[in-house]
């Protein structure tokens, strides 16, 4: 089979992917951008089913477990034209959208999950999802999200490690519920609450939950939640960014399960 060659950026292809950089119209196709081949390459080993693949002509294609059937090859000019990044590596790829509802995750044992309120910046997400897949965290909940998620941003920052840990959209409701039903307690992120949380036991199943860095948790967030827990800080103020607080809290929680030597 001959792979197909588009050299034209007018092609009816390349206008489409021009139009997937908006959220609506990739919410409306199932479809997300993932462009580098160190982020295809974690988005196919997270098991994410691939539409289609775009390579610049120059480039020699690494990634053998694509069919040909995928794949087209873009005159540099054109590749340049659909790249959303200064220094491209000449590859981008189209996957069908992964978001699921949390009803079908499948929970282990004894679950650590990360609940996120209206998280707005790619970058904070970007580098929470790095954390999560450092620390090995079950799976990620977002409630109300501020941000298009699988945007170019969040993709890049987070490395591709957005694909790695399950990750769900549901509203505070659907979200408290799962935890009830299955037994796993709610610890909400303030700086008002009392405890501290080195002070709080994380070795059995737990949810950490995050607000927002301007305004914190919602009051729904705080009535529902089990117990509020804070990080003692020293300083001016009385917040630190969004994804050192939840590493901070969620290295704690696998330090006290025994995965990290003390």
């Amino acid at each position: 089979m001959t792979i197909k060659l588009i050299e034209s950026t007018k092609n009816p292809t390349i206008k489409n992917i021009i139009k997937l950089r908006k959220s609506s119209e990739r919410k409306k196709q199932k479809l997300v951008i993932v462009e580098g081949i160190r982020e295809i390459s974690i988005a196919l080993m997270s098991g994410l089913e691939i539409d289609s693949l775009f390579l610049a002509k120059n480039k020699e294609l690494e990634l053998k477990e694509i069919k040909e059937n995928k794949i087209t090859l873009l005159e540099d000019k054109v590749f340049s034209n659909i790249s959303q990044r200064q220094n491209p590596d000449g590859h981008l790829a189209l996957f069908k959208e992964p978001i699921s509802k949390i009803s079908k995750f499948k929970v282990p044992e004894n679950p650590l999950i990360l609940i996120l309120e209206a998280i707005e910046k790619p970058g904070n997400l970007g580098a929470i999802m790095r954390t999560v897949d450092a620390a090995g965290v079950d799976a990620v909940i977002i409630n109300d999200p501020a941000l298009d998620i699988y945007s170019a941003n969040a993709v890049r920052s987070s490395q591709g490690t957005i694909f790695t840990t399950p990750l769900f959209l549901a509203n505070i409701k659907e979200t408290s519920d799962f935890c009830k039903k299955h037994k796993i307690q709610m610890l909400a992120t303030t700086p008002d609450a009392a405890n501290e949380y080195l002070d709080e036991d994380m070795t059995h199943p737990t949810a950490l939950i995050f607000g927002t860095e301007a305004t914190g948790l919602s009051k729904k967030w705080l009535e529902i939640a089990n117990k509020t827990v804070k990080i003692y800080m020293n300083g001016k103020i009385d917040s630190l960014n969004l994804s050192v607080s939840a590493g901070v809290v969620v290295f704690e929680a696998k330090r006290q399960r025994g995965l990290i030597p003390n």
